[in-house]
């Protein structure tokens, strides 16, 4: 009897397994539980964006909203079945590239964001322990990329390194005078806030304030620096726990309560253990005050 040559893998294959090992938790995690409560998570995120109108409405006719929001609140009660789960996530994918397409041109880079995890959580699924180990590496991974790229933007762009993004936001929206409003003179702000942009030969539309210039800094730098420490298994708990102030300080100031959180839905993910079962009705308490805050404050800045 003749023994069997070991089977030879590629170095693509080998390379894959190298890049699920590095975003990959200890052999002994059972990532399956988790999975489950962050897409419980991320539907109900969806319902809440699209049935309160979280989003540009510019072109969606309410009628539309009101549809779309339909078809995703069947996909929430079709996710608990089981076997219709997988089917649950791709109409949500459905319903989220309808809505795109009718906002187009006004799509926000996290709308894409949104596409790309329900796209994934379709493709890979999470039938079996090993499909959810590939599963939760790819989404930790296309985490680590995007918050990469948006500080790689930042940088590239140039509006950071001298706060002219900062400064321009203080001047159009009042909710950013109130946040950097204790680093920034009240002299400055009022310079800012009486720009009138539209017009040839106004400006500049920067500050000198050397707070309000490291913290822009710091912004594009952590995010560029992040992503390396959330996917080494040595630093990923402080990681983590840098991440999320950094989250909740940002989308307060940009009062995107929404994408706040599915940020942190996002940033659990690195957490070494399952924090999303644990946290999943602290999740829902939290879209549900949403929910109703819109509702009741239509006009309000909240998004």
């Amino acid at each position: 009897m003749t023994a069997t040559a070991p089977e030879r893998r590629s170095r693509v294959d080998v390379a894959i397994d190298r890049l699920i090992a590095i975003a990959s938790d200890e052999p002994t995690s059972d990532p399956l539980p988790r999975l489950r409560a962050f897409e419980l998570i991320l539907l109900v995120h969806l319902l809440a964006t699209v049935a309160t109108g979280a989003f540009p409405r510019t072109h969606v006719e309410p009628g539309l909203q009101m549809f779309l929001a339909a078809v995703l609140g069947g996909c929430l009660a079709l996710w608990f079945t089981p076997r219709f789960a997988r089917l649950a996530i791709a109409g949500a994918f459905c319903a989220m590239l309808g809505l795109q397409y009718l906002v187009f041109p006004q799509t926000g880079n996290h709308s894409f964001l949104e596409l790309w995890l329900l796209l994934l959580l379709v493709l890979v699924g999470r039938s079996t322990r090993d499909e959810g180990v590939v599963l939760l590496a790819t989404l930790r991974g296309i985490v680590a990329i995007m918050l990469f790229y948006t500080g790689l933007q930042k940088l590239l762009h140039g509006t950071y390194v001298d706060a002219q993004f900062l400064s321009a936001q203080i001047m159009l929206k009042p909710q950013f005078a109130e946040v950097f409003g204790w680093i920034v003179p009240a002299d400055e702000i009022t310079r800012l806030q009486t720009l009138q942009w539209d017009r040839v030969g106004a400006g500049p539309i920067r500050s000198d304030a050397p707070l309000l210039i490291l913290a822009s800094n710091v912004v594009y730098l952590f995010e560029l620096a992040i992503p390396l420490l959330l996917l080494w298994r040595p630093t990923r708990r402080a990681a983590v726990i840098a991440l999320l102030p950094f989250t909740i300080a940002i989308q307060f100031g940009a009062r995107e309560a929404f994408f706040g959180g599915l940020l942190v839905n996002l940033a659990l993910l690195f957490w070494p253990r399952d924090l999303h079962s644990r946290a999943l009705w602290i999740f829902l308490a939290y879209y549900a005050a949403l929910a109703t805050l819109r509702f009741a404050l239509p006009d309000a800045v909240l998004r």
